[in-house]
């Protein structure tokens, strides 16, 4: 995927590669090697321009994102369709056995589309309604936990909502719903914007030992049971 920062960060370019004969690259090793997982490959200067790679569907498929600042910070487009001449053409300059990755067969068009930073709302909560997800704390894709946010969000308001929940107790529990979520999502949202706009953040999470706990190790359904258990039961 080709992605920008409104607030637009970058264009990212994302496809689908076969993998099936990827063993036929020996060029790529890179993708094979060491632990299994992501890969990204950062090249390091002020305008942003990285890949993110990794495996699916059993080592069968590799997901390819290539992101990018964007110059057009006006266009009206949210999304269009890249060519393979034009990521190479932003990307000339990676080593040859990066850009070799670009020689395998796509297996789906090649999406381009806008990010867009969001800043951190007030507050999440009006009356008995409220945001999760995206819709409280979008986040850009530098950190790969935005899907993981929005099941915790969902997780923690299941836990403060059971059945039997009254009209009457709802603007309580989601006063607690934003007390429990909102320090660690909006933590989140300015992680993954960070690590996409300022040069020497770029790759952090990979890095941080302390992040990695931080955002992994948190069990969000527990603390949730604590607090329920505490303050409505």
């Amino acid at each position: 995927m080709l992605s920008m920062l409104p607030h637009r960060v970058g264009l990212p370019s994302v496809v689908f590669f076969d993998a099936s004969n990827l063993h036929e690259f020996t060029d790529l090793q890179w993708l094979t090697e060491g632990l299994r997982g992501s890969r990204s490959v950062v090249m390091r200067e002020e305008a942003l321009r990285m890949f993110f790679v990794y495996p699916c569907r059993n080592h069968t498929l590799i997901s390819f994102m290539g992101m990018y600042a964007d110059p057009e910070q006006e266009s009206p487009d949210w999304t269009q369709n890249a060519t393979l001449e034009e990521v190479r053409a932003k990307f000339h300059d990676f080593h040859p056995k990066f850009l070799r990755i670009l020689d395998l067969s796509p297996r789906t068009p090649i999406l381009k589309w806008q990010m867009r930073y969001l800043p951190a709302l007030p507050t999440w909560i009006r009356a008995r309604a409220a945001l999760l997800g995206d819709a409280a704390h979008a986040t850009l894709p530098s950190l790969g936990q935005g899907a993981a946010m929005a099941i915790e969000d969902a997780a923690v308001l299941g836990c403060l909502l059971p059945l039997g929940t009254t009209r009457e107790d709802v603007p309580a529990r989601l006063e607690a719903y934003q007390e429990l979520r909102k320090e660690r999502g909006d933590f989140v949202r300015a992680g993954s914007v960070s690590q996409a706009a300022v040069p020497l953040k770029r790759g952090l999470y990979i890095r941080s030992r302390e992040m990695q706990v931080r955002m992994i190790d948190y069990d969000a359904l527990d603390v949730a049971k604590e607090y329920f258990a505490a303050h409505f039961s």
